[in-house]
């Protein structure tokens, strides 16, 4: 962040953005507005916050006149509602005043900046949102389709708050680093046409829980584009690419061989986790050991059953099948967020799993299948019964997941 402020010094704008209405969303918020406020010395007249429910701002934001509203994650509730309803108050205000926005996103962002195009409800935002995560949908689809039935997205921030200058900063949780789907692009242009998300829509076989929302674009299927964004300069500070960098230079220092280290893994976790497996056992047969394989990307699940998990549980599980009987063989999925998927209710999430070559021994001891668990879209309680659930709590961050396969 402070590199990109330095960029942001070299355009000659740092000074007017330091005194800009600050606002702030997804679930790296608070990290970074502590550090607009305590490193780059930013004094905003007015600073909303949107952060994920339990957050607790420091002293240092009600000094600031920064307010910090709690919101829900991955689907909207009405506290959702009204902490988008302040942001976008917020801009307003630096529209009137001809005020600077400075606007902080990352992962989690289009969850907390929910506030349904009129004619639409929370109830159809959280129906359609519901269905393409269970029917498989990439967030690149999903985010096509938010931006499209409501007010914030798609640019609609940047626009509430021209002619006033905008300065985006933004944590990358999404493979390509494409600003018009971090956060589903509140300030960047919707690149995307009311037909392409139709067609999602029916693609994913989704049309029954969307009714209302495929109304709602029919209706507005002939409206004008906007003109293209001027108010708007956007700078991606983390990504993927840079926490794969990061495990390598690690997993090098312990005294592994890197055989292979990539981004922009995506498709289906269960495919991808049981590649990751395999691709370590061929390093390890080329390499010999120790040796270590690193992926990192977002891939999708296609929930069958109820489901409790996420994609890196869901990938570790199809690795842990990979793997059943291999000796010092270990393959570690997370998400950087520290929540991936859904927990059963009244549990904690899972940062996804560790894995090994006993793991489907060990839960098959406790009474549970590893095929029965991968059909039914279980990882959650099989972590659990295989002692392999790795549990961070929320990092403060999201930029994507983060697989290492590790032979020794």
């Amino acid at each position: 962040m402070i590199r990109a402020w330095s960029r942001v010094e070299q355009e000659g704008a740092a000074g007017d953005f330091r005194k800009a209405i600050l606002v702030a969303a997804g679930k790296a918020s608070l990290v970074m507005t502590r550090a607009a406020l305590e490193h780059l010395g930013c004094v905003p007249p007015l600073g909303v916050v949107v952060a994920p429910a339990g957050s607790k701002p420091p002293q240092s934001f009600h000094k600031a006149l920064v307010r910090v509203f709690e919101a829900d994650h991955p689907l909207p509730s009405q506290r959702n509602l009204i902490a988008a309803q302040a942001v976008a108050d917020a801009a307003r205000f630096a529209s009137s005043r001809r005020t600077p926005l400075l606007v902080l996103l990352s992962g989690g962002g289009s969850a907390h900046l929910t506030l349904p195009e009129r004619g639409l409800t929370l109830a159809d935002v959280r129906a359609v949102t519901d269905a393409m995560l269970k029917a498989g949908a990439t967030i690149g689809e999903l985010n096509m389709v938010r931006r499209k039935i409501e007010q914030l997205k798609g640019g609609k921030l940047a626009r509430l708050a021209a002619p006033s200058p905008v300065r985006t900063l933004a944590l990358s949780d999404v493979v390509g680093d494409d600003l018009s789907v971090i956060a589903s692009g509140p300030t960047a242009d919707d690149p995307n046409s009311v037909a392409e998300v139709i067609d999602i829509i029916t693609r994913l076989g989704v049309q029954a829980q969307a009714a209302s929302v495929l109304d709602h674009l029919r209706r507005h299927a002939r409206d004008p584009a906007p003109s293209p964004l001027s108010n708007v300069t956007s700078c991606v500070i983390g990504s993927n690419v840079l926490a794969i960098d990061a495990a390598r230079v690690c997993v090098e220092q312990l005294g592994f061989v890197v055989a292979e280290a990539r981004s922009g893994v995506v498709g289906d976790a269960e495919e991808r986790g049981r590649e990751l497996a395999l691709r370590l056992l061929e390093a390890r047969r080329t390499h010999g050991t120790p040796v270590a394989v690193i992926w990192g990307g977002e891939t999708t699940v296609r929930v069958r059953g109820k489901g409790s998990g996420g994609r890196n549980q869901h990938a570790a599980l199809a690795a842990a099948m990979a793997l059943a009987g291999e000796r010092d063989a270990a393959v570690i999925t997370f998400a950087t967020d520290g929540v991936d998927g859904m927990a059963p209710p009244a549990l904690p999430a899972h940062a996804g799993a560790i894995v090994t070559g006993e793991s489907v021994a060990i839960a098959r001891r406790a009474g549970a299948a590893a095929q029965l668990a991968l059909d039914t879209c279980e990882s959650y309680r099989f972590m659990l019964a295989a002692e392999a659930a790795l549990n961070t709590g929320p990092t403060g961050t999201n930029v994507n997941d983060v697989w290492v396969g590790l032979a020794y």
